[in-house]
């Protein structure tokens, strides 16, 4: 993966370049191996990003000036006719430095380091020069847009050439965006990405890339009207869900605007692509457009066995359109425990308090996965029974694990326990950590969570009390905080045995419990 911010080689290396060009040793003897072993500044280059070149190029131009003005090339920020020649001696005796030039603050340098450059090794020192097409001084653009015309006609290996072009692609189909380039720049930019072999190579990437980068590119390419006559095969084969939902996403708008779009061919890959947003998308559109050729009940039954909640909503949406109520299935499904995990979670979305009863009554002797599942529909429902079972799972069940998932069901709840249930379980030596029961202090009070944090302390509970400071620390903060006398007075008991405890309370509280 690429550098999107300046690698740590680039500073020594430039010091070792002006170090060996001033041939002065400014380096002690226990850092020469350190120096031998560093590579060649192309090499540095070659590891970063092209898209994060805006950045990157005021990183290397803050770094080399200082250096610049360290090793006494010229004597300040403000540079000067002689300081112009003292940097073009040095890039004459090293012109490897010209491309780190090309970031210098005074146009002359940059104009004059553009002209210096005899290649651009790997796609970032391309970019660069790309980038000083955006320059704010013509002369540097003129320079940068002669420069990279000569350097890409004379490469002998056009595969090389493509190669570094397709590592910029994001950068040269995004150009739009920079606002000085002129007429000449922007047919530079344009004879760039209008090449044959530059299109193809995008193509294949936005076909054949699993990667975000097929996602990105395929925006860019659409706004330089690109592949928009290719969208349909995009849908059918490329290997990014993001591409194929884009390319459905534009197939079904461009259908609103013209009747050349064949729609039922789209919406039946969108309904059997393999991504979920995919189907989504195409599920959508159905709904809302009510295509007769989908918008029926044999479409949404067909999509009834979706794992995903969100899609099921949407295909109970889509039946409940057409008046169809297939909850009597879910719970006769229920009854006689089928697929008991998901029917819970849409019973729980789409179910009433009669289905609070019937979850809570089938729970009873099942696994502990399927019993979590529907306690949790039954609580979410209203059913007091359900959140009460939840609450004795997390206090009692022999396995902590299950114990922990009970927990975070009714953490999602905002069921919250009292200074009262922390003290019991720890008389009965639970494993308070284990069990998940810090899960349940969102809604305590900032004093209540005060006095379980003086207990847990106390009593050594193996949690790590940064981590309940933090909490107690963001209660403090939040809203009115104005203790009464007899809240106090019972922290300060339950803290009597530490003095740095009460000292730290004081601290975070700003009250005086000493």
């Amino acid at each position: 993966m690429k550098l999107t911010t300046l690698s740590s080689d680039f500073e020594p290396v430039i010091r070792l370049v002006l170090t060996s060009v001033q041939k002065e040793k400014f380096w002690k003897k226990r850092q020469e191996v350190e120096i031998t072993n560093l590579p060649e500044l192309h090499e540095v280059l070659k590891q970063h990003d092209p898209r994060a070149v805006s950045k990157l190029i005021d990183q290397m131009r803050n770094i080399s000036n200082r250096l610049l003005c360290e090793y006494k090339f010229f004597p300040s920020y403000n540079i000067l006719k002689n300081d112009q020649r003292n940097i073009k001696k040095l890039v004459m005796k090293e012109p490897s430095l010209a491309i780190v030039f090309t970031t210098n603050y005074s146009g002359y340098i940059r104009e004059w380091a553009i002209k210096s450059v005899n290649s651009f090794n790997g796609s970032f020192e391309l970019a660069v020069l790309l980038y000083r097409l955006n320059d704010w001084v013509p002369e540097v653009r003129k320079a940068a847009r002669e420069k990279i015309s000569r350097l890409l006609n004379s490469k002998s290996d056009n595969s090389d050439t493509l190669h570094l072009l397709l590592e910029c692609a994001e950068f040269i189909l995004d150009f739009t965006k920079f606002g000085r380039a002129e007429l000449l720049e922007q047919k530079l930019i344009s004879s760039l990405h209008s090449n044959p072999e530059f299109e193809y190579g995008v193509w294949q990437i936005i076909i054949q890339n699993k990667q975000d980068q097929a996602a990105r590119l395929f925006k860019l390419s659409l706004q330089n009207n690109k592949f928009r006559d290719r969208q349909l095969t995009l849908l059918q084969k490329a290997q990014h869900q993001s591409v194929r939902r884009l390319a459905l996403q534009n197939l079904l708008l461009s259908n609103n605007q013209s009747s050349e779009v064949d729609i039922d061919e789209m919406l039946s890959l969108g309904l059997k692509d393999r991504s979920i947003e995919v189907r989504r998308l195409a599920l959508s559109y159905i709904i809302q457009e009510k295509p007769k050729a989908f918008h029926k009940e044999n479409t949404y039954r067909s999509l009834l066995n979706q794992e995903n909640v969100g899609l099921f909503d949407r295909v109970m949406f889509g039946l409940r359109s057409l008046k169809i109520d297939i909850l009597p299935e879910l719970r006769h499904n229920l009854k006689i425990k089928h697929n008991l995990t998901m029917t819970a979670d849409l019973l729980c979305r789409w179910g009433d308090r009669e289905d609070a009863h019937l979850l809570y009554e089938i729970s009873t002797d099942l696994p502990p996965k399927e019993m979590i599942s529907l306690l949790s529909a039954s609580a979410h429902l209203g059913n007091e029974k359900a959140v009460e079972h939840l609450q004795l799972i997390m206090a009692s069940h022999d396995d902590k694990a299950v114990a922990s998932k009970a927990a975070k069901v009714l953490a999602k709840m905002r069921v919250g326990l009292t200074f009262k249930d922390f003290q019991r379980a720890i008389k009965y030596k639970k494993d308070i950590v284990g069990r998940g029961y810090l899960l349940l202090t969102y809604g305590i009070p900032t004093m209540e969570y005060a006095h379980i944090m003086a207990l847990l302390i106390t009593q050594k509970v193996n949690y790590p009390p940064d981590q309940l400071w933090d909490v107690f620390a963001k209660k403090r903060r939040k809203g009115m905080f104005n203790p009464t006398e007899k809240e106090l007075i019972f922290l300060k008991e339950l803290s009597d045995e530490s003095l740095d405890l009460k000292r730290k309370f004081e601290n975070y509280m700003g009250l005086k419990l000493l």
